[in-house]
Formats: structure tokens, C-alpha cells, sequence
């Protein structure tokens, strides 16, 4: 079915009956905002490509008939109420454009120049700005708000290659939720491309677990953890914004085009920015082997090593005593779907999220003597963050959230990547590169985020991508572009990494 905007609205093969579904605490307290991602793979001319859309249509048809909470809308549980829901009924579906980036652009009367064919793109190592406003869905150009839509995607093809992004909200999925639909989607592409009838017919059920994740301890006296703090709504990620009215829309569509046809130097100056790091498997293991001190107390992975490297180079060039601030917080959203008991189906569609936190003086940050002792202190203290998460302290967290008066609200008492603290968010474990999507696709070469680059400064965030096959990692960071700038001329953090964009 075509779309009023021109794209695919696709809906569920099997359609689910007329429900709200309620969502979890954990849930509510997400960021009201998109998370965007694009996969990459190389297209088999076998196929054209609108046979291949063809089957990833069907796929996401079926994905859906499983994940029916992406076809809804945002409301409220309630009139003038914070508490979001979402709300099916024999209208939803999802936006799922079609964009040949390869062909005669019939309004300008020449070749798109948007996305360069796909071995360039793969000679850059795909690089993020390539996608631009018209490599998104348009769900994109709105908020997350009460009345919108959770879930959008739009596929990408030029010469010898897609690059298919998807868009969901927090709200509904945190990342290894977005990993799971990504396994759906691809296990119904394959058999939609072999012409083999849907195998998984049903929903998949998760009201149980959004009970559990709503679950608190209710004689909780106050909140007793460095990290939260209880202040208005407004200024929590609990504040649900209102519906945008369909001339707001317009608004907010028409200044995005805008943006799009600037020159750069007409825009706000970026003072900080995306790079993309690549970390070997022979690189990772002598990393690890480096952060190891002999007779520490605790045993640390190499995603330890890995997060307190960037740590510790960061905070060297951030120059945060320069700045007043004496402690530095490293604050880590843990996946809780292993560590709940009973453990959460891994294929949980919702949030399952908590966070810890460790910290380092900012004088030791800047002044360890040698690599080794700085990367085997830091990874110490990471290891013990995430051995002290506490299952008690989280239902703790969701009881005071649940028992706070309507105008009240859970939130950071200072945002989670604002200087002095640095956020880390490990995506290696989210197996998405083994995918088989079926004929014309196969696995995919890579994946990328659609983050914007920033006017702000002392923002601090690592996303460690999901793991290649070979055991290879690659590291999103968002630093001040005086920081990024001093990472790539460091000995000793190039000695590890290889700057693959930015």
C-alpha cells in the first residue's frame, strides 16, 4: 500500500486486534528520541533492486506480525497523565521507503549524487554524514512525541550496494531490543526471498516482562545512589511532549530541508563530532594484556580494557582540572536481560536497561605514571561497577519511581556525557554481522548510526559497535573536536586503534 508521503506503509501480515499496550518503568524513563541505524551490505546484481525491496517488505510485514508494538502509535495512559502507551488498531503499520540513488533524478534531470556507489562508500568505511537527511526515513524529521509513530525505515540503493536504515524510538527498544528486531527482520527476508511461507505466525508476548520491569520494592525511603535525583517532570526523561499539530509538521519538515541546502559554512560551527574507531583482534588482546596487572585484584574483559582506555587518553586531553572539576564519572547502561532471575527472553522488545558508575579523580586521570598502571586501575574500577549492580537497588529505583507525586520525576542530577563524565555504551555482544537476509543480500558489511554532530561543548560518548566476525571492533565517539583531534596524534592510543572516519 503506497502512502500519502510517497513510501511503503507496510503493516503486519497478521494484524493484531485494537489494544493499548502498557509500557514498563523502565521504559517510561527512557530519552524521548529516535535511535537510527544503518545497516550496509553489498547487492548481488542477480536480483534488481526492486525484487530485493520486495523481500525485505515482505520480511518486515512478518517481523511486524511478531513485533506488533512497532506498528502503533505514542499516547498517553491517561488525559493530562506522563505515562506513555501505545496504541494499535486496524490502521497501524510502519513507513518503509524506496530510494534508487542510482538513477536519473526526474525533478533536478540528473544523476543523484547523494550516496557515491557502494565500493567508495566501503573504500571510506561508511561514513555516517553520506546518509544525510535523505538516507532516513522521514519519521526522523520529528520528534518522539504523543501521537507518533515508533518504528520506520527506508532503503537505500546505489551502484552495487544498500545501505537500509531503520528508526526506532527509545521508548518502545533499547539497543539489543533494535539487535532482535534486526534478527527478525532478517529471518523473514530469507525465507521471503526463498518463497518459503512465514514459519512464526504469532505475536511474541512481553506483557509479563514489562510487569516485572514495573515491579518495585514499595517502602523505599528516598533515592540513595549518587546518580538519580528527584526533581520537576519537565526536566526528566519521564516529560512526554504533545503531539506536534500537522502545521508544526510542516514546520519542522521545512526547516530540515533547509538545513539540508545550506552551505556548512553558513551553519553553527560543530564544536564536537563523531569518529569512528577500528580495534584489531590481535590490537584488543594486547590491550587487554596491557590492563592486566599481575596479582589485581579482580579478573577484567577486554571491553574493560577497552572503556578505560578511552578513559584514561580522553580525560588527558579533555583538561578537566583546567576546568574546576575534580572527579570523573564513567557511566555504563548495562543489559539487564541476563542478569534479572529468572533472565528476560533475549528477544525482549522494551528496555531493559540500568546504569553504574565509577570514579576517578581527575588529577590521577591526567597524571598516571605509565599506560599500564592507568589502564589497569581503570579497568578495575569499571569491572567493579559492573559486579556491583544490585538487583535489590534497581527495584528499589523503579519503587521510588513508581510512588513519586504526578509533577515529579527520577533524573540525572547531571547529564550522562557532559563534562566531567563520559558515557559508554557496549553494543559489541548484538551478533548482527552472521545474518543471513537471504538472495541479493546475504550478510551485511557494516553498521552505522545516524548521530548528529553537536554545538555543544565537553560532550563525552563511546558506542563500541557490534563485534565483525573476525573478533574486530569498532568504536563510535562523540569528543570535542580538539580532543578527537589530539586522540589521532597519541602514541600510545594509536598504538591500538586506527581511525577509520572522521
Amino acid at each position: 500500500m503506497l502512502g500519502d508521503n510517497g513510501n511503503f506503509w507496510v503493516k503486519a501480515t497478521t494484524p493484531a486486534p485494537t489494544q493499548i499496550i502498557t509500557l514498563s518503568t523502565v521504559d517510561q524513563y527512557t530519552p524521548k528520541q529516535w535511535m537510527a541505524r544503518a545497516l550496509f551490505f553489498p547487492v548481488s546484481p542477480e536480483l534488481t533492486h526492486e525484487q530485493i525491496y520486495s523481500h525485505l517488505k515482505e520480511g518486515l510485514s512478518r517481523t511486524l506480525t511478531q513485533a506488533p508494538i512497532l506498528t502503533g502509535r505514542i499516547c498517553r495512559q491517561s488525559e493530562g497523565c506522563q505515562l506513555a502507551a501505545i496504541r494499535i488498531d486496524e490502521h497501524s503499520g510502519v513507513e518503509f521507503g524506496f530510494k534508487e540513488h542510482s538513477v536519473m533524478d526526474g525533478q533536478q534531470g540528473n544523476a543523484s549524487t547523494t550516496f557515491p556507489a557502494y565500493a567508495k562508500l566501503k573504500m571510506e568505511h561508511f561514513p555516517m554524514r553520506s546518509l544525510g537527511n535523505c538516507g532516513a526515513p522521514k519519521a526522523l524529521l520529528s520528534p518522539v512525541v504523543e501521537g507518533g509513530t515508533v518504528f520506520a525505515a527506508q532503503a537505500n540503493f546505489m551502484p552495487g550496494g544498500l545501505a537500509l536504515v531503520s528508526a526506532v524510538a527509545h521508548l518502545v527498544a533499547d539497543a539489543a531490543a533494535w539487535a532482535a528486531i534486526v534478527r527478525l527482520w532478517a529471518l523473514h527476508t530469507a525465507e521471503a526471498a526463498r518463497g518459503e511461507p512465514p514459519v512464526h505466525t504469532t505475536a511474541l508476548e512481553f506483557d509479563e516482562i514489562r510487569q516485572k520491569l514495573s515491579q518495585g520494592i514499595s517502602d523505599v525511603k528516598g533515592l540513595n545512589d549518587p546518580l538519580w535525583m528527584i526533581g520537576e517532570v519537565a526536566r526528566s526523561p519521564l516529560y512526554l511532549p504533545k503531539a506536534i499539530l500537522a502545521s508544526e509538521r510542516a514546520l519542522v519538515e521545512e526547516r530540515a530541508r533547509q538545513d539540508n541546502n545550506r552551505n556548512s559554512g553558513e551553519r553553527r560551527p560543530n564544536l564536537s563530532s563523531w569518529r569512528i574507531w577500528y580495534f584489531a583482534p590481535e590490537k584488543l588482546q594486547q590491550l587487554k594484556q596491557a590492563a592486566s596487572a599481575p596479582g589485581a585484584v579482580q579478573w577484567i574483559s577486554t571491553m574493560d580494557a577497552l572503556l578505560a582506555l578511552f578513559w584514561h587518553r580522553s580525560s588527558v586531553f579533555r583538561h578537566l582540572s583546567g576546568r574546576g572539576h575534580e572527579n570523573s564519572s564513567c557511566r555504563i547502561p548495562m543489559d539487564l536481560r541476563f542478569r534479572m532471575q529468572p533472565p528476560l527472553d533475549p528477544n525482549y522488545i522494551g528496555n531493559a536497561l540500568s546504569m553504574v558508575a565509577t570514579e576517578c579523580p581527575v588529577s590521577e586521570l591526567e597524571s598516571f605514571e605509565g599506560t599500564s598502571t592507568a589502564l589497569s586501575t581503570l579497568a578495575q574500577k569499571i569491572r567493579w561497577a559492573v559486579n556491583s549492580w544490585d538487583l535489590s537497588a534497581f527495584k528499589a529505583w523503579i519503587g521510588t519511581a513508581n510512588s513519586l507525586h504526578p509533577d515529579k520525576a527520577i533524573r540525572h542530577p547531571s547529564g550522562s556525557a557532559v563534562e566531567p563524565n563520559i558515557l559508554m555504551n557496549d553494543h559489541s555482544k548484538l551478533a548482527v554481522h552472521n545474518l543471513d537476509w537471504g538472495a541479493g543480500l546475504g550478510s551485511l558489511e557494516s553498521v552505522r548510526g545516524l548521530e548528529p554532530d553537536f554545538p555543544v561543548r565537553g560532550l563525552a560518548i563511546c558506542n563500541v559497535l557490534p563485534m565483525f566476525s573476525d573478533g574486530g571492533l569498532e568504536v563510535a565517539t562523540l569528543f570535542d573536536n580538539h580532543v578527537n583531534e589530539a586522540l589521532a596524534k597519541d602514541e600510545v592510543f594509536m598504538h591500538y586503534a586506527e581511525l577509520r572516519y572522521g
